[in-house]
């Protein structure tokens, strides 16, 4: 039996089990480096996209005054990868090979903060920051 899991802040954003020797062996093949680099280099687009909730917490904090102070946290990623490639095989003539290869990256992550002070179901007042960090290519 095989298990693998990525963690990001205690949040599972992947996670991979495999029971047996066959189902491994299979696993194992589709992540073959050598299949990997001949899809890129083959001219076709490989197109990658993820998006993951990576934080997500709330925590209230008593205060003197008898109101908690609320904090909420969370953070979302957006990843989109687009990858090809070319080999020229020109080796025969000139003793050379050519790789020729295109990644284009993208990327977003955003992080939205907010810190409250409630009055029960009466009054709510408070403060959010929003941040947004990404690439354009």
């Amino acid at each position: 039996m095989a298990e693998l899991g990525f963690k990001v802040f205690g949040n599972e954003i992947s996670f991979w089990s495999a029971e047996g020797d066959e189902e491994i062996r299979k696993s194992l093949e589709r992540l073959n480096p050598k299949l990997r680099v001949l899809e890129i280099l083959s001219g076709k687009e490989i197109s990658y996209n993820k998006a993951s909730l990576f934080l997500d917490t709330t925590f209230s904090v008593p205060t003197g005054s008898g109101m908690p102070l609320n904090l909420n946290l969370m953070g979302t990623s957006y990843v989109d990868t687009k990858m090809s490639g070319t080999v020229s095989d020109k080796y025969a003539r000139s003793g050379n090979l050519d790789f020729e290869g295109k990644i284009r990256p993208s990327v977003a992550v955003n992080i939205a903060a907010t810190m409250s002070v409630s009055a029960g179901s009466l009054a709510s007042s408070g403060i959010r920051l929003s941040s947004r960090l990404y690439t354009a290519t």
